[in-house]
């Protein structure tokens, strides 16, 4: 009984062996089968590997990944070239905020706050960041103007990493700069026959009131009562006055020139918004009809008004090239207040909408032949165009413009049917938010009743003889000692007898011969520290000191033409930064002969 027992229980164990040796063979062969499996991944992985580190190499964008604690862990070839380090290595476990800082973009940098920091925006609160435009400071100090991107990479819902890329964008800022400048200068020759015309009239009236003027002069009778003080107080007036316009235009003239220069300062909208009527004249013809409709006492904007003037006559020279049959242009301003993110309009182009606050809203109504979907939603694409003429820059810089300051800008437009004539145009809406009005607001009023002067000795050096005989005229009448020469070589002299005795250099700085006016400052400054130094000049002072070699302690400058008012307060002001000087200051009131009309 015993040794059948134990044969079936042998039995059972062979099978149980049998069983566990076939497992065994299953189990071997599929972990052969996992090696080659987990090889043939490992292969696969390092052969994407090397494609994705290809790939990533290959794009001219820069690329960086950033763990949850805002640190580097990957970054391409572009990386490593546009932050300026010689080796990935160098960038890996590095805080981004350590390798790199993120700027805004002009026209005033600065740093982003940590609660709008992008890179902390992704990896602490899952917000993506999408071709934002930024200045990128390297650890070098290097400035890089790029565009951005920040996606944050989620595991389980909770952000376990963010790609960033970043785009220079220095060489599209180039081509834009340069593009912009081609665009003035079409919209220039658009002006160029109205311009001349003006000129020819400004001239016109300074010379003729002039000759009118010297033929009066010698018939004022020995009584001392001139039978003609009325005409004549009227011809000077209207000679200023035309010289005044000269003036303006010439700066006009300038604004189109120069590149932008992104001063961006308060600004009362009418004052800004005053001349544009006599702007605009000069490049329409009588077939278009241009009414203006500028409400009275808006509040300040913060704007460049090179730029705003740019972007009002593109937009206004796009109105009269739809109307080449003549019609009608409307202008007007207003103030307005928001209460809700929304324009109360539709926004075709895709802008966002108003927050809320106070605006200066601008309305520019054309009836011309209007737009159509197609156009209106790629309006503000740079070089885009319907003319097949320009370069389709026009509509992208006035859009930049109106971003750039704070603004918001969309367009209405309705396509001309055939055989239909109403009801089509365009019309565009530009809002700028009002700034407070504790911030100082530029203006260019003066007080026509003070002219500030003193005793002390000035020597007046400029090559042009009849602007030192005016300028030498204001001067004495202002109560100054003067001194006068025709160079700055015959003004090293004078200093080099009179130095002593000298409060002020004013000089012009273009001038004839080996030294110019920065030469002559430049060498007095050295010679005689005490002598306190003004140039003026007809140059674009608004440039950046650089490009016009203004020595750096030349501060402030004297824009040519000036008048009476703005030299006494120039020199006044100069005089006065040296208090140690003799000659107090004084001002005293202007004689009824010199008073501002």
């Amino acid at each position: 009984m015993n040794l059948f027992r134990n044969r079936g229980a042998r039995s059972d164990l062979e099978r149980l062996c049998r069983s566990l040796q076939s497992e065994k063979e299953s189990l071997s062969a599929l972990l052969d089968s996992l090696r080659i499996e987990s090889k043939e991944l490992r292969e696969q992985l390092h052969q994407r590997s090397l494609w994705i580190e290809s790939l990533t190499d290959a794009t001219p964008m820069a690329i960086l990944g950033i763990d949850a604690e805002g640190r580097c862990n990957f970054s391409n070839s572009r990386a490593v070239s546009l932050l300026g380090v010689a080796d990935p290595s160098q960038l890996f476990g590095r805080r981004i905020n350590m390798l790199m800082t993120l700027c805004h973009p002009e026209p005033s940098p600065r740093n982003y706050a940590i609660t709008e920091d992008p890179i902390y925006l992704a990896v602490k609160h899952r917000q993506k960041t999408s071709a934002r435009e930024a200045v990128l400071v390297t650890q070098g100090g290097t400035e890089i103007a790029v565009e951005f991107s920040v996606h944050p990479l989620l595991s389980r819902g909770i952000v376990s990493a963010a790609i960033m890329s970043i785009v220079d964008c220095t060489e599209r800022k180039d081509l834009e700069s340069k593009l912009s400048q081609s665009r003035k200068i079409t919209t220039l020759g658009a002006m160029l026959g109205g311009i001349s015309h003006d000129f020819n009239n400004l001239l016109t009236i300074i010379r003729g009131n002039l000759d009118l003027m010297r033929d009066l002069a010698t018939t004022i009778p020995a009584d001392g009562k001139p039978a003609h003080m009325e005409s004549l107080r009227e011809m000077i007036d209207d000679s200023l006055s035309a010289a005044g316009d000269g003036i303006e235009l010439t700066s006009r003239l300038l604004s189109f020139s120069k590149p932008d220069a992104g001063t961006v300062r308060p600004c009362a909208a009418n004052e800004l918004l005053a001349s544009l009527p006599r702007l605009l004249a000069r490049a329409f013809d009588k077939s278009i009809e241009i009414e203006f409709s500028i409400q009275a006492n808006l509040p300040s904007i913060a704007v460049d008004r090179h730029e705003l003037d740019n972007a009002l006559l593109n937009l206004a020279l796009n109105a009269r090239d739809a109307m080449p049959q003549g019609g009608k242009l409307r202008i007007s301003a207003s103030q307005i207040l928001t209460a809700s993110n929304a324009t109360g309009h539709s926004s075709p182009t895709g802008s966002s909408g108003l927050l809320p606050g106070a605006y200066v809203h601008v309305v520019m109504t054309d009836t011309g032949l209007g737009m159509n979907q197609e156009t209106l939603r790629r309006v503000f694409e740079p070089f885009y165009t319907t003319k097949g003429k320009g370069n389709g820059l026009g509509m992208a810089m006035v859009h930049g413009f109106v971003e750039r300051s704070g603004g918001h800008i969309y367009i209405e437009s309705t396509p001309a049917t055939p055989g239909i004539d109403a009801n089509h145009g365009t019309q565009v809406h530009l809002y700028f938010p009002v700034v407070s009005t504790r911030m100082g607001v530029e203006s260019t009023d003066e007080n026509p009743l003070v002219y500030p002067g003193g005793s002390e000795s000035i020597l007046l050096v400029e090559d042009e003889a009849r602007i030192r005989r005016i300028a030498s005229l204001y001067l004495v009448d202002l109560g100054y000692r003067v001194l006068e020469a025709g160079d700055a070589q015959s003004a090293v002299s004078v200093l080099e007898v009179n130095g002593a005795q000298i409060d002020l250099l004013l000089s012009d700085i273009v001038m004839p011969g080996r030294m110019n006016g920065r030469d002559l400052a430049s060498w007095t400054r050295e010679h005689w520290p005490d002598v306190q130094i003004l140039l003026t000049s007809g140059q674009d002072l608004s440039a950046p000191r650089e490009e016009v070699e203004i020595p750096k302690f030349i501060d402030p400058l004297l824009k040519k033409p000036f008048t009476k008012q703005q030299l006494a307060q120039m020199v006044r002001s100069t005089l006065d930064r040296c208090s140690s000087r003799p000659g107090a200051a004084n001002s005293r009131m202007a004689p009824p002969s010199h008073e501002s009309r």
